[in-house]
């Protein structure tokens, strides 16, 4: 959980819009884990 929080932080700030693709598919893995 935290390593995946650093990296939606640094997508955040490289790039905000890739990083909301990003923490939708996050999720999306999850659920299916």
């Amino acid at each position: 959980m935290s390593r995946m929080k650093k990296l939606s932080t640094k997508y955040m700030r490289s790039k905000p819009s890739t990083n909301k693709r990003i923490s939708l598919k996050i999720p999306r893995q999850q659920d299916k884990a």
